[in-house]
């Protein structure tokens, strides 16, 4: 005979409403039940609940990463890289014998509203995470308005584009002709640069074009407009006619200002 006597259903639906929401964990919640923690697991597991993180205020940085991305496991390291730069609230928690990376949900939102000109969620889910704030709804659709600019990431460089974008950087083009010649963000043609190993673009003074020209009041009152408004630097240095090298660098020296 089992130790234990089978679920009833009112013990089933407790599981099923505090899976996820305890501070102590599966343990608290195993108490609660007057179950051990394996029999918990195990009832979990058959009920489909999924793992523990996954219905709790927390989550882990991997699947943040691929709700906000939109692709999982794609580029996860260097993400993770970038998110810590920007002061992402990442937190080393203890779950179940083994320590992961998790973030409060409640924590990302404040921080992606921050950091939202840095941050795309063209491919983010509509209420991946639950109920959103509206500056994040619109956000959305500024992204997603900015795909239909440049090619979808990853997109693979044609023959015909290696080929012209060898035959520029040989007769010494400049960084501003690449922005205009390519449906690419300025770090994709960089990288393309990079593992062509094709020489360096010039800077616009030394094709004797003079130096960058000064930024205009208006110019300004666009880069915090469309940054307030979640536009990508490429966007932004498109609708300015500058390069992304530029308008990067404005905006730093903005926000390091302010």
């Amino acid at each position: 005979m089992s130790r234990y006597p089978n679920w009833t259903e009112e013990e089933t639906e407790a599981l099923r409403e505090g899976w996820g929401q305890l501070k102590g964990g599966i343990p608290a919640l195993a108490r609660k039940l007057g179950r051990s923690v394996n029999a918990v697991k195990v009832r979990a597991t058959r009920l489909g609940l999924g793992p523990w993180l996954d219905a709790g205020e927390w989550i882990s940085v991997n699947q943040l990463i691929g709700i906000v991305t939109g692709v999982p496991n794609s580029g996860y390291k260097y993400t993770l890289y970038r998110w810590r730069r920007m002061g992402c609230p990442i937190s080393d928690r203890r779950v179940i014998g083994s320590k992961r990376r998790m973030v409060r949900i409640e924590k990302f939102w404040p921080w992606a509203f921050e950091h939202r000109a840095e941050l795309d969620f063209s491919r983010f889910e509509e209420s991946a995470l639950g109920i959103e704030p509206d500056w994040a709804r619109e956000k959305r659709k500024v992204d997603q308005r900015n795909r239909t600019l440049t090619l979808p990431r990853n997109t693979p460089w044609s023959p015909r584009e290696d080929a012209l974008l060898k035959f520029l950087c040989e007769r010494g083009t400049t960084w501003e002709e690449l922005d205009t010649r390519f449906r690419r963000t300025s770090g994709a043609i960089r990288r393309r640069i990079y593992n062509l190993g094709l020489p360096r673009p010039l800077d616009a003074g030394r094709r004797g074009l003079g130096k960058e020209q000064p930024w205009r009041p208006e110019e300004l009152d666009t880069l915090r407009r469309m940054t307030a408004e979640g536009y990508g630097i490429d966007a932004i240095a498109r609708a300015l006619g500058r390069t992304s090298q530029s308008v990067r660098g404005k905006r730093e020296a903005i926000r390091n200002r302010d």
